[in-house]
């Protein structure tokens, strides 16, 4: 499928780029650096001195920009047959986005610059605006992935299982790889857990829950990959990093199908919440 890999100087950059080795063979790969070039209010500055300013930063940002792009191209993987490289201006998300929709890319690869929860919240983060405005996967690099052997796919319903079979029918990944369908079972806060007819629910949500992730595995074991399937109960977002700890998985696969633009952006999504904590990179579906 046609990637597009954005990069910045990070070190979790370079890691983005050496990750693609665990994906199929790339048939066309665009590499997009985004130049960040700073504006003036204060002190005052004539015009004059302000657009020369100007020209020399942006300069000097082309210059390493260019240099960081032959970095990461002389890194890539054999397996990407075809490269081209694109310096753009503007905001990082935005230029991403757009980048991705005008070379119809399948996929989008980035790394996580790794801010916390509190910087988010104001200085927003460009790997979570990627990832709640994207019309196509976007695989987020959160440490150095040399192999993909172990993956926890976690799911919600129906919508989510439909874009996640499409996706990994498309043989994505280089090698072949251990799944685990993962669908996490939320009960309210006051859910009342101890009467004999609450329970009697509880095992009926969680059985069908069960059939659910069981189907979403026969499917996968149908078109030759190894899928198990388990089911959990309490928070998504804590369950399914936890899960993937516990089993040693080099990446999270996630869905947002049931959650639209607008709820994701105002509320935020359990995609984010897995990224903030999971051990592991992390591959947002749309």
């Amino acid at each position: 499928m046609r990637t597009l890999l954005a990069v910045d100087g990070s070190e979790k950059a370079r890691d983005a780029a050496q990750a693609l080795s665990c994906l199929a063979p790339i048939p066309s790969l665009t590499v997009l650096h985004v130049l960040d070039i700073p504006t003036w209010t204060y002190p005052p500055v004539v015009p004059e001195m302000s657009s020369g300013l100007f020209a020399t930063v942006e300069q000097q940002r082309r210059e390493d920009g260019e240099q960081l792009i032959q970095q990461m191209r002389s890194i890539l993987p054999s397996s990407v047959k075809k490269v081209s490289a694109h310096l753009e201006k503007g905001k990082a998300a935005e230029v991403i986005l757009d980048t991705a929709a005008r070379e119809q890319s399948g996929l989008i690869v980035m790394g996580s610059r790794g801010l916390g929860p509190t910087k988010e919240l104001v200085l927003g983060s460009v790997s979570h605006n990627v990832i709640v405005q994207s019309h196509c996967p976007v695989l987020i690099i959160k440490r150095p992935m040399p192999g993909l052997r172990r993956i926890v796919l976690a799911i919600k319903g129906t919508e989510d299982a439909e874009a996640v079979v499409k996706f990994m029918t498309a043989r994505p990944f280089l090698d072949s790889v251990e799944i685990v369908i993962l669908t996490v079972v939320l009960f309210p806060l006051l859910w009342p857990i101890g009467t004999e007819a609450a329970d009697s629910v509880k095992e009926k949500i969680v059985e069908a829950a069960r059939q659910f992730v069981d189907d979403v595995a026969s499917r996968l074991r149908s078109i030759g990959y190894r899928a198990t399937n388990a089911v959990t109960v309490g928070r998504p977002e804590t369950a399914i990093s936890g899960w993937a700890s516990e089993t040693g998985a080099d990446l999270i696969i996630v869905g947002t199908r049931h959650r639209g633009k607008v709820e994701r952006l105002l509320l935020g999504s359990v995609s984010h919440a897995v990224l903030q904590s999971a051990p592991c990179s992390v591959l947002v579906i749309p």
